[in-house]
């Protein structure tokens, strides 16, 4: 899996919808997305950045969530947030939507 830990998005896709849905992730070791399942499907992570809006913030992660900008196998491409759960913010482009 490719990672990233940059401030810019991996791609340049128009917003399609934003969502704010619960989600289930998977995360590897470094506690970046590897799988997201959403309404009933999983999507394989290929690419994250981790974007942390406030970053010269000391006490960002206190107040505001990190934010990771995935990319799919599947053609999903999307902002996830983890809170006390994690969420679904917005997608970019979702391939074969069904």
């Amino acid at each position: 899996m490719m990672k990233h830990r940059a401030e810019e998005p991996l791609c340049d896709y128009q917003l399609i919808k934003i969502y704010r849905e619960a989600i289930d992730v998977v995360t590897d070791a470094e506690e970046l997305p590897t799988v997201i399942h959403w309404r009933g499907r999983s999507f394989d992570v290929t690419g994250c950045t981790v974007i942390n809006d406030t970053a010269s913030n000391i006490l960002s992660s206190y107040f505001w969530p990190t934010r990771y900008h995935c990319v799919t196998a599947q053609g999903m491409v999307c902002d996830i947030v983890k809170q006390d759960t994690w969420i679904l913010e917005k997608t970019w482009a979702i391939a074969d939507a069904s």
